[in-house]
């Protein structure tokens, strides 16, 4: 399997321990590749991912089928893995923009600060696009672009 920065080897099988009554899938991947240099043996990260997807049918039951062909791919499943703190990078950047804690006891005075920064972070992120896009990457945090 080949992401944009890394090749990963993968292998799939069952796994069950003593206590459980079934079995569930186990995905065992190890990068090869990292961007252009090859990954040496003793530093490969290895990892094996657990899921229920593929095996029990109510885990996918509310969507489409095409959508259930989709996400039981082995492949599918370990891109999934991978992108699962994605999602956290927005909150990052806030973090970074402004503050970690609010700085009123008084929930009024924090919800108007966190909207007034929550404003302000939106228009640092519209200037990064449209001023600072040909000096910086777009994806730098603010402490980069106060440097």
């Amino acid at each position: 399997m080949i992401t944009p920065h890394q090749e990963w080897r993968w292998l799939e099988f069952g796994f069950r321990c003593d206590c459980w009554d079934r079995f569930y899938r186990a995905i065992y991947t190890r990068p090869t590749y990292e961007g252009k240099q090859k990954v040496l043996d003793f530093a490969r990260p290895d990892n094996v991912i657990l899921t229920n997807l593929g095996v029990n049918e109510k885990a996918l039951a509310s969507a489409s089928p095409q959508t259930q062909r989709k996400l039981v791919k082995a492949e599918k499943i370990i891109e999934s893995h991978h992108q699962r703190g994605a999602d956290e990078l927005p909150h990052r950047g806030l973090k970074d923009f402004g503050f970690e804690e609010l700085p009123f006891k008084r929930f009024p005075a924090n919800s108007a600060f966190y909207y007034c920064m929550l404003l302000s972070f939106f228009l640092f992120e519209t200037f990064k696009e449209d001023v600072l896009a040909e000096v910086i990457p777009i994806a730098s945090y603010a402490a980069t672009v106060r440097r």
